[in-house]
């Protein structure tokens, strides 16, 4: 069914449901002996009820530990769009990310956890967060559904960046403005992109990728 987006709404199932968000410290149904919690990571302006509450409210009636949060909205005139968020800098969701995951093994006992992810979810951030913070330690699975791990062409505007390098940088200037970074950082050959791919060519680690 239709998942009504109002903000009344929104909070309503945040209060009620399991999924638990930072901002509220609501702990879910603790993990069985033997299960690892599970972090579900929202993708490009979705925020964690929009695109979660369905899967999270299954995991949770199936004995599943789910966690799952919202960060780093889009800001216009000064003010965040609280539903368009994980918008800006994916370096700076990915050190949220890194809390979020310490919290919920403090609060769980768990030692790692598995990442289910979408688009940027399953694809940058948590690549940046296993990569390049130290998530490989405590990260046992990611299971990613359309990962953004190579970007879009995005219209052609990759295409544009690669002739103009120019308009690239043009574009992310203007993208920080309103914390939109995210967006250029997920179009093909961008700086975030050509680290994180030349990453996965010379580091190894034990966590399984799946998609």
């Amino acid at each position: 069914s239709t998942l009504d987006r109002s903000s009344a709404a929104s909070d309503v199932y945040k209060r009620q449901s399991p999924v638990w968000c930072p901002r509220h410290q609501r702990l879910p149904v603790p993990p069985r002996d033997g299960e690892l919690p599970v972090i579900l990571i929202p993708g490009t302006g979705e925020d964690a009820y929009a695109k979660w509450a369905g899967l999270a409210s299954r995991l949770a009636r199936a004995g599943l530990c789910a966690y799952t949060f919202t960060d780093n909205p889009l800001v216009v005139d000064g003010h965040p769009v609280e539903w368009a968020v994980f918008s800006g800098d994916i370096r700076h969701s990915s050190k949220t990310l890194d809390s979020v995951v310490d919290r919920v093994l403090a609060a769980t006992g768990a030692p790692a956890v598995n990442l289910v992810g979408y688009s940027q979810g399953s694809g940058p951030l948590p690549h940046h967060y296993i990569r390049e913070l130290g998530g490989d330690r405590v990260v046992e699975q990611l299971i990613g559904t359309g990962a953004s791990n190579h970007g879009p062409r995005a219209h052609s505007a990759a295409d544009r960046f690669d002739v103009h390098p120019e308009m690239r940088h043009g574009y992310s200037r203007n993208a920080g403005k309103t914390n939109a970074l995210a967006w250029e950082q997920q179009i093909s050959g961008s700086m975030l992109l050509n680290e994180l791919t030349l990453s996965l060519i010379h580091i190894s680690e034990p966590t399984r990728l799946l998609s």
